[in-house]
């Protein structure tokens, strides 16, 4: 837990430190103006990709584990949304459906979306 709490305050010293707003609360306001489900994979150019889509029931992602997911190099799950309750990804954190995921996907991450498209139904 020390770690996390340590990420957490650099990355707000550094945000302090260059007037810019905490990446988490930018992270949330970007989420709570909604993203599409069916985006198309970016560009090299155009950089990451911040994506929400929900596992749908008897999709390849129910019932497993993030760590069994085998996600690309540059794509992590970042929230899981279960009911009315939002909680951080673990690599323990077991899939189901009516799961709203949020994936943060880097532009190097070859199929990332495609993969989770498949995956979540």
């Amino acid at each position: 837990m020390l770690p996390l709490m340590l990420a957490c305050f650099t990355a707000l010293a550094v945000a302090e430190a260059f007037n810019l707003p905490p990446v988490y609360e930018a992270l949330l306001t970007r989420g709570l103006k909604g993203t599409p489900q069916d985006v198309e994979a970016p560009d090299a150019e155009e950089g990451t990709l911040l994506l929400t889509l929900t596992v749908q029931p008897e999709a390849p992602f129910e019932g497993r584990s993030v760590r069994s997911l085998e996600l690309p190099r540059g794509c992590i799950l970042i929230t899981l949304k279960r009911a009315l309750t939002e909680q951080v990804v673990t690599a323990d954190s077991v899939l189901e459906a009516g799961d709203e995921i949020t994936a943060l996907v880097a532009p190097s991450a070859t199929g990332a979306v495609q993969t989770l498209q498949e995956g979540v139904g």
